[in-house]
């Protein structure tokens, strides 16, 4: 799938490209000390936590089913801000950007962007 506005990944906001550098930089950092998957896991047990707000678990659930409703295995798919659907749905093909720096509303259809 190509997009009808370029993007490398890197934001076009200086600031935001620095803290995204920053808060990067420090996940890595925590994500490396031993044993940090293990203390996340048993945080996650005891709070109950499932790795998204529990105000949207509903909304989630029932758009996963309708998403799964329309055979995602046969549909290209692009998401805008986030890159959530892509580890949950099989889509043919899966594309995640973030916004501003891709802009629907200034870009082209993405139905008119996406190659098979």
């Amino acid at each position: 799938m190509d997009l009808p506005t370029p993007y490398d990944g890197v934001p076009k906001n200086p600031v935001k490209r620095t803290a995204k550098r920053i808060l990067a930089l420090a996940a890595n950092t925590l994500r490396a000390v031993p044993g940090y998957d293990r203390a996340v896991r048993a945080v996650d047990t005891i709070t109950g936590a499932d790795g998204f707000g529990w105000q949207r678990h509903v909304m989630y659930q029932e758009a996963k089913r309708l998403v799964d409703q329309l055979g995602p295995e046969k549909l290209d798919a692009l998401e805008i801000s986030g890159n959530r659907w892509g580890s949950l749905v099989k889509f043919k093909s899966f594309k995640w950007v973030d916004f501003p720096e891709y802009d629907l509303c200034v870009a082209r259809s993405p139905s008119s962007s996406i190659s098979s």
